[in-house]
């Protein structure tokens, strides 16, 4: 019997905890939506630094969409 943190019990509970928390994935999705999602995350991103650069600062806390 395995001791409690040897290898491989460590990368077992690691599994375990993982594979409950995200479906299994087989493959990625195609390049096209992939090209799509980068994109998309990348306007999202320049979009919120617009916001956070064009918010007063005492504003920021209460601005709808800087909130998390």
């Amino acid at each position: 019997m395995k001791q409690p943190g040897q290898p491989g019990q460590i990368q077992q509970m690691v599994s375990e905890r993982t594979s409950s928390r995200m479906p299994a994935m087989t493959s990625l999705p195609p390049l096209e939506e992939l090209v799509g999602r980068i994109s998309e995350a990348q306007m999202s991103a320049k979009l919120l630094h617009q916001v956070l650069g064009s918010t007063p600062k005492n504003e920021v806390l209460d601005n709808e969409l800087i909130k998390v």
